[in-house]
């Protein structure tokens, strides 16, 4: 049964002799069933969704004048033919309910780390807020919400996808908003010249509800990439700013050049002295007059804690007297 569709679309649209396409469809029918049924655990769904991944794939193979459109048509005729021909295996080979779990399941994993969701708050308990992202909800947990924000019931919310999970009897979708990814989100979707490639977004440290460092860099000599994701007036900016809450955000220039990136990394900071100790451990001091020191430090050490993050290196801030101390001098 689970070989049907994909014989049955070949032979339809593409004759008796298309060998080579129903040869094609059953090999992709029988490696995305076993690949999906190990995944998702839903034999029956399997059944489904082989049929429309191999009828992509035989319009990879056919000629360019074959719309994928038609190709997949052409299965899901063949599954409702299964429907009506196999009585209560082809209802269950074709049930809504299944298959879009099945399919949550396959597009969902694809948004973590690349997407996010965007949903309306439906309930609340004592630990969790439940977003109705479409057909499933997911779950927001309140610790991994922006400190001091308030989320009200109906309320159009954006989330960052973080987990997915399937346990056989239903979809787990884990959702943040205090991830550093939801700030990275954020760029991408108010800055064109990120979504575009024309400015490249580096990396992202986060202390959430409280600062966000955030690098970035263009390949293209005319582009200023800091500006671009400031914004005339800093009205792009001001957007991301307002749905984090008032959340600060220092936006640096990243450097192949690793002084240069740690030294943009410290900003507000000034006149810093950085010297790689260890290149392959990534680390690094930085020294710092007694005007930037408490700068590059930052209340209770943020500010360095973030630039850590953002530049992958371990750094170690030492004011004049303490680089001194260590043999490290300095000419005026």
């Amino acid at each position: 049964l689970a070989l049907l569709p994909e014989v049955a679309a070949g032979v339809v649209f593409f004759g008796i002799p298309a060998l080579v396409t129903v040869l094609v469809s059953v090999i992709g029918a029988v490696f995305f069933e076993a690949l999906f049924q190990k995944v998702t655990k839903q034999k029956i769904v399997v059944k489904n969704l082989s049929a429309v991944v191999s009828g992509i794939m035989l319009a990879l193979v056919l000629p360019s004048t074959t719309p994928v459109w038609m190709v997949l048509l052409g299965d899901l005729v063949a599954m409702i033919i299964a429907k009506g021909l196999f009585g209560g295996i082809g209802s269950n080979v074709f049930n809504p309910a299944l298959t879009g779990r099945a399919v949550l399941f396959i597009s969902f994993p694809a948004a973590i780390g690349a997407s996010w969701a965007g949903g309306t708050v439906a309930l609340e308990d004592v630990d969790n807020y439940f977003i109705d992202i479409g057909r499933v909800n997911g779950i927001l947990p309140k610790k991994e919400c922006i400190p001091g924000e308030k989320i009200e019931m109906g309320k159009q919310i954006k989330v960052y996808v973080s987990k997915v999970d399937n346990n056989g009897k239903g979809m787990f979708i884990l959702l943040s908003r205090n991830h550093y990814g939801f700030v990275k989100r954020l760029f991408e979707l108010e800055i064109p010249e990120i979504t575009d490639g024309t400015v490249m977004l580096y990396s992202v440290a986060r202390e959430a509800g409280v600062r966000s460092k955030v690098a970035v860099y263009s390949e293209y000599s005319n582009i200023d990439p800091i500006g671009s994701c400031i914004g005339e007036r800093g009205s792009r900016i001001a957007r991301i700013l307002d749905e984090l809450h008032g959340e600060k955000i220092d936006i640096v220039k990243y450097d192949k050049d690793p002084e240069a990136f740690i030294r943009n990394a410290l900003a507000p900071a000034k006149d810093l002295h950085v010297i790689i100790t260890d290149p392959k451990k990534q680390e690094a001091i930085v020294v710092a007059d007694k005007d930037n020191f408490s700068l590059a430090i930052g209340k209770k050490g943020l500010n360095a804690r973030l630039a850590s993050k953002l530049t992958h290196y371990k750094i170690d801030i030492k004011n004049l007297e303490q680089a001194r101390e260590m043999g490290i001098n300095f000419k005026d």
